[in-house]
């Protein structure tokens, strides 16, 4: 009997670093499977949205005709189509096509950064089984939106007034356009694209189960990922913490740069929820990383613009600016960012607190108060001349 007890131990040694290291590939295969289902199905689900509303969504983009509308129009599709790529791009090609003035499609494009964030939140309603995760999750993704919210409270007045994002970024594409150009074949365009236009082609006619089975095979692959990320990064978590997240710089870092090579924020900050809800990443890092994402979305938008116009290309920089300088605005300054961080906490506990109030939150935020805003916005512009110093200024816009 003690002669068998080095030998097991000399065993146990052996064995487990051989299964560790397989069992590794295993699971990081399976995550890069994952990946690829969650960004097939997010680009099926976009553009099968957008076949079905696309009509719609074209008449909408042509009824802006004030900053607000345009920022909840913004904000509505965004959180329809679970993509502010998707609206951006399409504000793009309106804008090269000149059916909506760039100065119109500013605010267009900072409501679709907020409705985009709607992504997010869902991901961490997958949570509410789990009361400290859901706890832990609702208050990531309400980093991701709280940030898009203080971002345009403060740019848009600003630009509203001085107009300073539209002549920065006209000013911008004139020399980019003119002297540079680059290629538009990226690693997404060679993989994930291919795959998800021909399951288009394929279930062409079927666009409504297309839609109900893109939303289902999303939370499947969230919810793998979610296990699959809790083990994988189990051992390794010191490490994972280094690299990707060891300061808030490192975190802005590989934000920007994921989210560009995949060309998709929702993804990206739907994939970090699920670490902070399992408590790998905290949410201070989590965060930062949220501001990079939000950077390198502007990708997508960028690519599609310089094929088309200078035009299209100042309202795609529009976007990049607006995102820098909300980066800009509260990465500098933990005073902000906590601001962020503890405004989202404190949703966060209501919403753990009382599941009703999240859902609740959801639902006002991303569709009824949009939609409400809208309507309400357009019955003022009939009414008589001497609205106030407000009404005033949104003619003045609408005149420009």
């Amino acid at each position: 009997m003690p002669d068998s007890s080095p030998l097991t131990a000399t065993n146990a040694s052996n064995l487990p670093q051989n299964t560790t290291t397989k069992t590794l590939v295993i699971r990081g295969l399976s995550v890069l499977l994952l990946l690829v289902i969650f960004l097939v199905n997010i680009e099926l689900l976009g553009s099968a949205v957008h076949l079905v509303g696309k009509e719609k969504l074209e008449a909408l983009m042509q009824a802006i005709d004030n900053p607000f509308v345009g920022l909840f129009i913004g904000l509505l599709s965004s959180a329809i189509l679970q993509s502010s790529s998707a609206v951006t791009s399409l504000t793009v090609a309106f804008v090269a096509s000149g059916i909506l003035p760039m100065q119109n499609a500013i605010p267009v494009v900072m409501g679709a950064n907020i409705g985009t964030t709607i992504t997010s939140i869902l991901v961490a309603f997958g949570h509410i089984t789990s009361k400290k995760e859901f706890k832990r999750a609702i208050s990531a993704a309400l980093t991701h939106n709280f940030f898009n919210i203080f971002s345009t409270i403060l740019l848009l007045p600003l630009e509203y007034l001085t107009e300073g994002l539209g002549k920065l970024a006209t000013f911008l594409a004139h020399i980019l356009y003119s002297n540079y150009g680059f290629s538009k074949i990226t690693l997404f365009d060679l993989t994930i694209l291919p795959i998800s236009q021909y399951i288009l082609v394929w279930t062409e006619g079927y666009t409504a189960w297309l839609i109900i089975a893109s939303v289902i095979c999303l939370m499947l692959s969230i919810r793998g990922f979610t296990k699959l990320s809790r083990q994988f990064f189990t051992q390794d978590e010191e490490k994972f913490q280094s690299f990707l997240f060891g300061t808030p710089q490192k975190s802005l870092f590989w934000g920007i740069v994921v989210t560009a090579a995949i060309r998709s924020s929702s993804a990206t900050t739907s994939l970090i929820v699920p670490l902070v809800a399992a408590n790998r990443v905290t949410l201070q890092n989590a965060f930062c990383f949220i501001m990079g994402a939000n950077v390198g979305t502007t990708i997508t938008a960028l690519l599609a613009a310089f094929s088309k116009s200078e035009q299209a290309l100042s309202i795609a920089l529009v976007h990049l600016l607006f995102n820098l300088f909300g980066v800009l605005l509260f990465f500098p300054f933990p005073l902000l960012r906590n601001l962020v961080i503890e405004a989202a906490k404190f949703l966060g506990k209501l919403a753990f607190e009382n599941r009703i109030i999240g859902f609740a939150y959801l639902l006002l935020t991303f569709f009824v108060f949009p939609f409400l805003l809208i309507l309400a916005t357009k019955k003022e512009l009939p009414k008589p001349k001497n609205q106030g110093f407000l009404h005033s200024k949104v003619a003045q816009w609408h005149k420009k």
